[in-house]
């Protein structure tokens, strides 16, 4: 194979390095750091095609169809990165390459000993450039020839505000403010959800005491509930549904002027409880339970878990697939030896008595059917747990996608790093404030200011 060479000078900076599993960032420019194999080196000294060696214009698909630790837009590596990898002196491998990347580098030997790789610049149809890390060089071959591949993409040092978010096709629904939100990663299309006033709920946990926490949307299916006020009426708390459309929510029933807290689902039904003041006490006066059925689109009142004796109350302990069951504490007495279920005729209704209680009940017959049980983990919305899960986080002064920095939030432009917070938190986007402006955030890493909410 012949190869024409040009001497040329390696250019050195002094940088900070950031690691991923298959990546290595330098200054601006993030380079593909996976190791070669044996199959590789093979295909280079047989002068075949595939897996990272190439000719030039299939080295350019390679990089444009490559995805790696989450990101695309790759690009053959340009002449100028390459030389920024390159050192005045050859590393143990023998390559004057840099330690993080010699490691993975193909090996020396073989019919074609030169440990070379093209890159996307080309002065002609038929000549582009290459660097040779064995020999310290960088020169220029035809286009035909076989090379190894090293794709690159810009990071930037200041994060632009892109355009690389795709509009959702479904808008994603969020919290902020005691408001409900919607938006689908356009400024046009992030707004309220009409003029509601969440509620923030607690989390019984009897028989401990109730403790406070933050409300969140529940969902279900392709449906999102929210209990909330209409307006600047408080005394009226109602149950609204929507699909995150641009009509809005729609109410499907009033609770009166009490407060809503620890929704659980139960197949398609939405039990929850209520009360005249949240439930700051371990003894609830007048506990109310409810529930909504998806099916019938109906509201109901099933009745008090508080008995006769203003001491003795009915909690939820375990679920089956159509069933919610309870056990009755009482003051002075603890757990009292007995199993309730929710009646929808009838309210609550004793299905089993015991002398005493067991610590796991795995099933139970109700009208003489069987049914299994299964314990109720922490109740939704979390007793003390109220931080939003998904794939993004905020660490000092980063966003991280699955563990992994997208973001330096100091380097964006009127986002002020000491107040972000995340406000949603999905799979692939997440929704961040900071001084009263909403951002949208893809996995990417592509962020883009979404409203300005300052008051």
């Amino acid at each position: 194979m012949k190869r024409r060479y040009l001497l040329g000078v390696a250019l050195w900076i002094t940088v900070q390095i950031l690691y991923a599993q298959g990546t290595v960032t330098i200054g601006k420019t993030m380079y593909q750091n996976q190791a070669f194999t044996a199959k590789d080196k093979h295909i280079f000294d047989t002068d075949w095609e595939g897996l990272r060696v190439w000719r030039w214009s299939k080295a350019q698909n390679y990089c444009e169809k490559l995805k790696l630790d989450g990101y695309d837009g790759w690009r053959v590596a340009s002449k100028k990165e390459l030389e920024k990898i390159m050192t005045s002196t050859p590393s143990e491998s023998g390559l004057y390459v840099k330690l993080e990347f010699s490691k993975k580098m193909p090996p020396l030997g073989g019919k074609y000993d030169d440990v070379w790789f093209w890159t996307r610049d080309s002065k002609s149809s038929n000549v582009a450039a290459f660097v040779n890390f064995k020999k310290h060089k960088v020169g220029w071959a035809e286009k035909s020839y076989k090379g190894y591949v090293l794709c690159s993409r810009n990071v930037g040092k200041t994060v632009k505000q892109q355009g690389g978010i795709v509009k959702l096709k479904r808008s994603i629904l969020f919290e902020y403010q005691k408001k409900v939100w919607r938006s689908d990663m356009t400024q046009k299309g992030t707004m309220r959800l009409g003029n509601y006033s969440l509620l923030y709920f607690y989390c019984q946990n009897f028989p401990n005491a109730s403790i406070p926490t933050a409300s969140k949307l529940i969902k279900h299916k392709k449906t999102t509930y929210f209990f909330a006020y209409k307006g600047k009426n408080k005394k009226s708390l109602n149950l609204y549904r929507t699909n995150g459309t641009t009509k809005g929510a729609k109410k499907v029933g009033s609770i009166g002027n009490y407060v809503a807290y620890s929704p659980i689902w139960v197949g398609d039904k939405l039990y929850f409880f209520s009360s005249e003041s949240l439930p700051q006490q371990d003894y609830p006066a007048e506990e109310k339970l409810w529930m909504f059925d998806t099916k019938t689109n109906r509201l109901r009142y099933m009745g008090e878990t508080v008995t006769n004796n203003s001491y003795d109350i009915l909690f939820p302990f375990a679920q089956s697939k159509t069933k919610l069951f309870f056990k009755r504490w009482s003051y002075g007495k603890g757990t009292i030896a007995g199993v309730w279920v929710v009646d929808q005729q009838k309210g609550f209704k004793k299905v089993k008595s015991f002398k005493k209680m067991p610590d796991h009940l795995k099933s139970i017959k109700v009208a003489g059917k069987n049914y299994k049980l299964n314990p109720l983990k922490t109740l939704p919305w979390g007793c003390g747990a109220d931080s939003i899960q998904g794939s993004f986080k905020i660490e000092k002064k980063s966003i991280l996608y699955k563990n992994k920095q997208i973001i330096n939030l100091s380097n964006v432009k009127d986002l002020k790093v000491y107040d972000v917070k995340l406000v949603f938190n999905g799979e692939k986007y997440a929704v961040i404030v900071s001084n009263g402006n909403l951002w949208g955030i893809d996995n990417r890493g592509n962020i883009k200011k979404l409203k300005n909410e300052k008051k």
